[in-house]
């Protein structure tokens, strides 16, 4: 654990995962992809548990999320350990993907126009894969607005590297 919030957490996590995407925009294979996305969140999870210390904290949080309250009591006043609670069915619900993609978190499955998994060729056609693949490569630098800049001569895309 990070002694960081939960946006900063997410915001270097993306950081992190903008290279991985870049590196692996063609694979053939996602599903190790997949399972260190899946690992990522139960990660998250577990910093959020330790977050809410407190039952109190915890029933309060949970409640918010909207869990019934027979689950809420006893995921709040479970003795279960941290790394375990986060495989509960009910940390999943309240925690899921759509909870992590609000709080700003990007997938690794996911290309950022959302039409195109990765992994998924739109043709057998190898120069076809190379040429999406450099497509998503210049979506990914680009994305991030604030550290990249147009050049006023030639219109051309230059990266800031502090």
């Amino acid at each position: 654990n990070w002694g960081i919030s939960m946006e900063e957490r997410i915001e270097k996590l993306n950081q992190y995962n903008m290279g991985w995407m870049g590196y692996f925009a063609l694979i053939e294979i996602p599903s190790p992809l997949k399972r260190l996305e899946e690992w990522m969140r139960r990660r998250l999870r577990l910093c959020r548990w330790h977050q809410w210390k407190r039952i109190r904290t915890r029933i309060r949080e949970l409640r918010a999320l909207g869990l019934k309250d027979h689950e809420v009591l006893e995921m709040a006043n479970t003795r279960k350990g941290a790394w375990r609670i986060t495989m509960t069915s009910q940390l999943h619900k309240a925690l899921g993907r759509a909870y992590w993609h609000a709080q700003g978190l990007k997938s690794l499955t996911q290309d950022i126009s959302s039409s195109v998994k990765i992994g998924e060729s739109p043709s057998a056609d190898p120069h076809a894969r190379w040429c999406v693949g450099m497509i998503k490569m210049q979506a990914l630098l680009c994305y991030n607005e604030s550290r990249v800049s147009e050049n006023a001569v030639g219109g051309a895309v230059v990266l800031s590297l502090g």
